[in-house]
């Protein structure tokens, strides 16, 4: 997807005072720039567009998927994102007071150079910097069709007992879902924060 032309003729500030003539020429310039062709979108960028999920979070290492044998496969990566908040603690309207940086979980990830480097680009930049805040656009990398099942609907109730939600019949309702959980698979991201220190107690 293209982005939009930018216009970088605007009106002349005696506009309201042009004759015929000057008019006719400022409308060829505007109109020249609006058939302009409209700037086309990297892979990167698209891939961007495309995702479904965005997420951000803190990178502290970033590791080589390896083969069951050991070796390394080339261009894919794991690595581990925790993401934090600031709870708030008391105090007044005009001065509030915040616990910063609140543990809240740590998820992995998955990032491939399949069209776009971006596995050897976040390789890279943990490679220079002991931790990286990003932004991260992802999707689920739901496997092979032979890993969809038949999976029970649950619920927990006030007691916190989890139970099989039934039909009229009294068999347990269910719905087509993924055996095992899908990796969640990174196709761009953008770099927020980043640094050389052994400090991660960075604001998220």
């Amino acid at each position: 997807m293209g982005n939009a032309t930018e216009l970088k003729s605007s009106l002349p500030a005696d506009f309201l005072q042009l004759k015929k003539d000057g008019l006719v020429q400022l409308a060829k310039d505007l109109n020249s720039q609006l058939n302009q062709p409209a700037t086309e979108a990297t892979p990167e960028e698209r891939s961007k567009a495309a995702a479904n999920n965005m997420s951000v979070g803190l990178i502290t290492k970033v590791f080589p998927i390896k083969r069951k044998d050991g070796t390394i496969i080339e261009g894919g990566f794991n690595f581990k994102v925790t993401q934090s908040t600031d709870v708030y603690a008391g105090g007044t309207k005009e001065e509030p007071k915040y616990e910063k940086n609140i543990f809240v979980q740590e998820t992995w990830f998955k990032a491939w150079d399949n069209g776009t480097p971006v596995g050897t680009q976040l390789n890279e930049l943990l490679t220079s910097n002991d931790w990286a805040l990003v932004r991260l656009f992802w999707n689920f990398d739901g496997g092979k069709a032979s890993g969809i099942i038949d999976k029970p609907i649950q619920r927990t109730d006030s007691d916190g007992i989890v139970e099989d939600v039934l039909d009229a019949n009294g068999n347990p309702k269910t719905r087509r879902g993924l055996q095992y959980a899908p990796d969640k698979r990174v196709v761009g991201f953008e770099l927020l924060k980043a640094g050389k220190n052994a400090s991660t107690n960075v604001a998220i």
